[in-house]
């Protein structure tokens, strides 16, 4: 029981365990990689809706790295967070731990059910039924994707569900950071997103992500993949198309 109580500690969603002061300790199988199995991913601006409507705490620049289509590292940079000078940084390494994650934006209240990040209105059939069977306790609206998993890695949510539009520039950097905090990123089936150079760009089936605590904090202890067993058992992804 001590033991899971000091898992719990560190910053909004994301477990001590995963906070490192500095990515020291990297992956002895990411020392040295063959070019050809790397790909970058470079979004300079996500969130240029809310840009051009000045929601500029939304806007962030997202550069991620993939190793044989797999998500790896990342680096979300942030402009214009409120209270902090200049640009923050947060980034990761799977493996090693993600840093600099600013700390939660409200006080979170004891609630049975988990907080979902997603857009306020779409309409996405599959998502909307999606976002039914996940039943979250509140649902929050903060736009832009990688805004969105920002929230999750906070701990002001601990999942979120994107529309059907967003492209591996989106999701590259902002897996990586998700994995490297301990959580899990897929499509609405609950398959690995292809990163690879050579992969479809847009995220035609979805994407899902969900914090380290996601299971502990969820209703019914679902875990990322009982959920998306429970969309695909339900029907309601049939219109999705790969």
């Amino acid at each position: 029981e001590e033991e899971e109580e000091e898992e719990l500690q560190g910053i909004g969603g994301v477990p001590q365990k995963f906070l490192p002061v500095e990515l020291r300790d990297v992956p002895e199988q990411l020392t040295s990689v063959p070019a050809e199995d790397v790909c970058v991913f470079v979004d300079p601006v996500d969130g240029t809706k809310e840009f051009v409507e000045g929601r500029l705490e939304a806007v962030q620049t997202l550069v991620g790295i993939s190793i044989n289509g797999r998500p790896t590292g990342g680096a979300v940079g942030i402009p214009f967070l409120s209270g902090m000078e200049g640009v923050h940084v947060v980034y990761g390494l799977v493996g090693a731990g993600v840093a600099n994650v600013p700390p939660p934006c409200m006080e979170r209240k004891e609630q049975a059910g988990v907080v979902l990040a997603a857009s306020p209105s779409g309409k996405e059939q599959a998502v909307l039924d999606a976002r039914q069977l996940l039943a979250p306790s509140k649902l929050i609206t903060p736009g832009g994707v990688g805004n969105k998993i920002l929230s999750v890695l906070r701990g002001d949510a601990d999942c979120a569900l994107m529309h059907l539009q967003t492209n591996l520039w989106d999701t590259c950097a902002t897996e990586a950071l998700i994995r490297a905090a301990g959580g899990k990123v897929s499509d609405m089936f609950g398959q690995d997103i292809d990163h690879s150079r050579n992969a479809r760009t847009m995220n035609v089936l979805g994407v899902f992500a969900t914090s380290a605590l996601f299971q502990e904090r969820d209703a019914k202890k679902r875990s990322h993949d009982e959920v998306c067993a429970e969309w695909r058992e339900a029907g309601i992804l049939k219109s999705l198309r790969a």
